[in-house]
């Protein structure tokens, strides 16, 4: 992969971030504008409705002022659409894990100068990281793809490229993202509270992911920055996203599910006296009598050899194998 094409993928990312974060602080200045005029000024769109409006594209057109703003309008939405697209290709080019371009998408091999070298896996945190501050209805989706993005390039055996996440501000951005967006800040609308929900399940994706390095520095970051009650926010989010979506049930399973793979992985490595260790299985103690949680028992586990290295990997034994000794077999 030649540098050249990294740096102008890095200033085109760049440039389709300003222009998103800029539109959104735009429209939350007029949104909390307290000029009654701006609003009266909104009239029906269905003269500008040409059949090649996209869903998506109507969310824009609808919110339109005036036939120029329309156009603004497709424009906005034809910049989230390369952005995401931006996106999926990296994570595209990543899959299979094509270690050769996870590594290089972080350091590239080259002669010239340091500083030509292009990071996208820092560029990704950066962007996730913008996003998260102008987070709304509009942009709901664009923190899956650089999280899709995110979950490939840093899964073993590429060990530089989750040390450097890990030591990021990756884990305290989706700390303050949870902390900012709880469940009484979205519950107005249903289908922003499932992609947020969308959101944590894909970040505890990645957590999971990089604590399979079994990597001392890995386990020490992630103790160190994520907020001592994440997971009781995280479980107070989704039972009240529940009680208003039932159809939401199957997400509340699986974030149980996932926080008992992590307190698994953490006990593998960390001290017992670890505090957040300690707050983790304090958590899932204090709901002994919940049915998904009582399933801590059937998690077993495989060693996996990568590169030379150990790698202890968690899962559920499904009830179709119950009655296997998977150490035996």
């Amino acid at each position: 992969m030649k540098n050249e094409f990294l740096v102008k993928l890095d200033n085109f990312i760049l440039s389709l971030s300003n222009d998103i974060i800029r539109n959104c602080e735009v429209e939350e200045e007029l949104t909390k504008s307290d000029k009654p005029e701006l609003l009266s000024r909104r009239k029906s769109t269905a003269v500008y409705r040409p059949k090649v409006f996209s869903q998506e594209q109507m969310f824009f057109v609808e919110t339109a002022c005036e036939e120029s703003d329309v156009q603004s309008a497709i424009s906005n939405q034809h910049t989230l659409d390369c952005f995401k697209s931006v996106f999926q290709l990296v994570h595209l080019l990543c899959e299979n894990n094509f270690v050769q371009f996870k590594k290089e998408f972080r350091e590239q091999k080259t002669e010239v100068l340091k500083l030509n070298n292009r990071n996208l896996l820092i560029r990704s945190t950066i962007e996730l990281r913008k996003i998260f501050k102008v987070y709304s209805r509009r942009i709901k989706t664009l923190p899956h793809r650089i999280l899709d993005f995110l979950n490939e390039i840093a899964q073993i055996p590429c060990e530089t490229n989750q040390i450097e996440l890990s030591k990021s501000t990756f884990f305290e951005d989706v700390c303050q993202f949870v902390r900012e967006f709880g469940y009484e800040s979205v519950r107005h609308n249903n289908e922003l509270a499932m992609e947020v929900s969308v959101i944590i399940e894909k970040f505890l994706k990645i957590v999971l992911s990089l604590l399979e390095s079994n990597h001392d520095e890995i386990y020490t970051s992630f103790a160190n920055k994520m907020d001592r009650n994440f997971f009781q926010t995280l479980l107070k989010y989704h039972e009240s996203l529940v009680l208003d979506q039932p159809a939401a049930q199957p997400k509340l399973n699986k974030l149980k599910f996932n926080i008992l793979l992590i307190e698994k992985q953490l006990s593998s490595k960390m001290n017992e006296k670890d505090k957040f260790l300690m707050d983790v299985r304090q958590l899932i103690d204090n709901r002994k009598d919940d049915a998904t949680f009582q399933q801590k028992n059937n998690i077993e586990s495989i060693e996996v050899t990568l590169e030379g290295n150990n790698h202890k990997l968690y899962f559920f034994k499904p009830e179709e194998a119950a009655d296997i000794d998977i150490e035996e077999n």
